[in-house]
């Protein structure tokens, strides 16, 4: 079957003058674009810093590894702070109104924010009125798509490696190996994690985000019944893989749209895929890799991700890693005079 091409075009906005956690309670409304549910979330929330000094455009899809060094950053506000001055907010963000009983959604160029860093300040709008407008994203909406992407991420780079002493850790059989359960283990936790010791609570709260059955031979018919078979952890890795991005590609769609080609004299439409957000054009770079279409590997020195692309089949670390790496080398095998 032929390849469809569609082409991407996509720019995705930063804030100039960086964003900032404020921890204020929300006592307004919250409206939110990612679920169905109005909610008021929990703080902190991240918003731009200073309003008034505009946005700049970029495009993220020219990053390959982008997603990547997404799920490989810390899961700290700080971490997350600084991710967000580089590269903008992870979707357009949410209106959040302070004191208002309507929900409102704050289109960008309309949110402001009163005052300088403090809490305080951002609080007090001139005659004393507490209200502010900003598009925010609650810490807690980070750290679970952080959460969600650096997971499927270590479990995927656990499967292609076919690194079946740490993966078992993840994926287990259970009830008679009729069953695939899949533990969340942190990542900081997968070497030193005990399995022994999940029973204990707070030991299992302290290494884990929570465990569930991934596949169930008693409830399935057909041909799934037979695609997973005890001992095989690999495939199960990857079944989870596919069952998530699936999700988040759902959860953060990409639409399939025509533009007119301003370069073509006939007129003709050409086929785009319009991403929503920068999560949006993350989990699809990963589609992309996992399905063979794109590919990346780690440096064998620094551990950093590396596009492919425009590298040999040998290609093992950044030039400069090996340069630092033989410096080093000579260095140390220098006589003592």
């Amino acid at each position: 079957m032929e390849k469809m091409n569609y082409q991407i075009v996509f720019s995705w906005p930063k804030s100039s003058g960086g964003y900032v956690w404020v921890d204020y309670q929300a006592d307004g409304s919250y409206m939110s674009s990612l679920e169905e549910l109005v909610y008021i979330p929990i703080p902190p929330y991240l918003i731009e810093k200073d309003c008034s000094q505009g946005i700049e455009m970029y495009k993220p899809f020219e990053d390959l590894t982008l997603f990547a060094k997404f799920a490989d950053i810390e899961a700290t506000p700080e971490s997350f702070k600084a991710w967000a001055d580089r590269y903008g907010l992870l979707t357009d963000g949410e209106g959040l109104l302070l004191n208002a009983e309507e929900k409102l959604y704050v289109p960008l160029e309309e949110a402001f924010v009163l005052g300088e860093e403090s809490s305080a300040s951002l609080l007090t709008a001139p005659g004393g009125v507490k209200e502010v407008r900003a598009l925010a994203e609650p810490l807690g909406f980070w750290l679970r798509e952080h959460r969600d992407l650096s997971f499927a991420m270590m479990v995927w780079e656990l499967a292609v490696n076919k690194d079946v002493e740490r993966l078992r850790k993840i994926i287990r059989w259970l009830d008679g190996d009729t069953k695939i359960g899949i533990c969340h283990v942190k990542k900081a936790s997968l070497d030193k994690l005990d399995i022994d010791k999940l029973r204990d609570d707070n030991y299992r709260k302290e290494h884990t985000f929570g465990e569930n059955v991934l596949f169930d031979k008693n409830t399935q018919s057909g041909s799934l019944k037979h695609m997973y078979r005890y001992p095989d952890i690999i495939r199960p890795a990857l079944f989870y893989v596919q069952k998530i991005i699936n999700k988040k590609a759902r959860d953060y769609p990409l639409h399939v749209i025509l533009q007119f080609d301003e370069f073509d004299d006939q007129g003709r439409l050409r086929k785009q895929f319009q991403p929503t957000s920068l999560l949006s054009i993350m989990w699809y770079q990963f589609y992309l890799v996992v399905a063979g279409d794109e590919a990346l590997r780690r440096c064998a020195i620094c551990g950093q991700w590396e596009n492919m692309r425009d590298h040999r089949e040998s290609w093992k670390k950044h030039k400069t890693c090996a340069s630092h790496e033989r410096v080093k080398r000579f260095r140390k095998a220098e006589p003592i005079t």
